[in-house]
């Protein structure tokens, strides 16, 4: 019974060292690059999930759109997003940027919004009787 266990434990030993990885696509995009793109797959996934009818109504398609501000396109985007998912390290740095990225655009969005929120509460409101017209009543003859 000790055989059987030690041969299955050597089995499994011998079994995991020949996983195969991905390898180094071509065109290869940096980890600068994969932040980016993957920043914008999110943004405009999350923007997808919430407005639906707009893309389908303008006919816009939302990674397409994607590859093209990156001059990319989509089977270089999957081999190089394999390649960084075998590699795990690797992969959690660019998720931990991406992160970051958001993170800063929601700041930045959240101050854009306090500003414009702050001046339209400068702007008195307009009083409607001021800005009526005088109505003119004819008077019967």
């Amino acid at each position: 019974m000790r055989n059987i266990a030690v041969i299955l434990t050597l089995l499994f030993i011998v079994s995991c060292n020949q996983v195969k990885y991905a390898p180094k696509p071509s065109p290869f995009l940096d980890m600068d690059e994969m932040t980016a793109i993957m920043t914008d797959v999110y943004l405009l996934d999350s923007s997808f999930a919430t407005n639906q009818r707009a893309y389908l109504e303008t006919g816009v398609l939302p990674h397409k759109f994607i590859y093209e501000k990156h001059n990319t396109d989509s089977l270089t985007f999957k081999k190089n997003f394999s390649y960084y998912v075998d590699r795990p390290e690797e992969y959690r740095e660019i998720l931990d940027r991406v992160k970051k990225q958001l993170d800063q655009q929601k700041t930045e969005l959240q101050e854009i919004m306090e500003i414009e929120a702050k001046e339209r509460a400068i702007v008195p409101a307009s009083d409607s009787l001021l800005d009526a017209q005088p109505i003119i009543i004819d008077s019967p003859q």
